[in-house]
């Protein structure tokens, strides 16, 4: 019985190549690869011949990175031992705030905003502070902000804020590196004064 079920299963594969067979044919008829495609594997021939596959994508190659350039791999902006500038901008008055800050309560004597990160002319980069006081009494506020290329410390600035009345909310410009340099982030905290 065995060997009936086996020879029945034979004669049905026998028959699936038969039909099968007009379609191999069709197969072969598809379109040719596109322009530029390598045979049998991932990856792609340019216009100057160079291979592209995986393992060489994004990696480094024999010509120098052109410094407009240099965003995409931050490791490949040279930035000379990174500067601390000490800042002491003028703040302009844009707004109120409540004042909710008492000691040993939760509300923080300052709150700073994230700032917003601009190339001011093609010259230099600017943070805009936006800083409020929450506390009772004036005070002078001390900010670090560090520029960045991507995780890349560019630079250092240390800002001081002058005579923030209670309830103020005052803008400043923290000033950055030079425009040649690139920067894509900055992060900003409060030093002084503290809770």
């Amino acid at each position: 019985m065995r060997a009936s079920t086996l020879s029945k299963t034979v004669t049905i594969l026998a028959g699936l190549a038969t039909v099968a067979s007009p379609v191999v044919p069709a197969l072969a008829q598809l379109d040719p690869p596109p322009r530029g495609a390598i045979d049998g594997a991932a990856g792609f021939r340019d216009e100057t011949g160079k291979v592209w596959t995986p393992d060489n994508v994004g990696q480094p190659d024999t010509k120098p990175v052109l410094p407009q350039d240099r965003a995409f791999d931050p490791r490949q902006q040279v930035v000379r031992t990174p500067t601390v500038s000490i800042q002491v901008p003028d703040v302009r008055v844009i707004g109120t705030v409540p004042v909710l800050s008492r000691p040993g309560g939760s509300v923080p004597i300052v709150t700073l905003e994230t700032p917003s990160l601009r190339l001011v002319d093609r010259e230099r980069w600017v943070a805009t502070l936006i800083l409020a006081n929450n506390g009772e009494r004036a005070i002078d506020a001390q900010i670090s902000c560090r520029f960045n290329n991507d995780r890349l410390l560019v630079e250092e600035a240390k800002i001081t804020l002058r005579g923030i009345a209670p309830g103020q909310r005052v803008e400043a410009p923290a000033r950055g590196p030079q425009g040649q340099l690139y920067v894509d982030n900055t992060v900003c905290a409060v030093e002084s004064p503290l809770q």
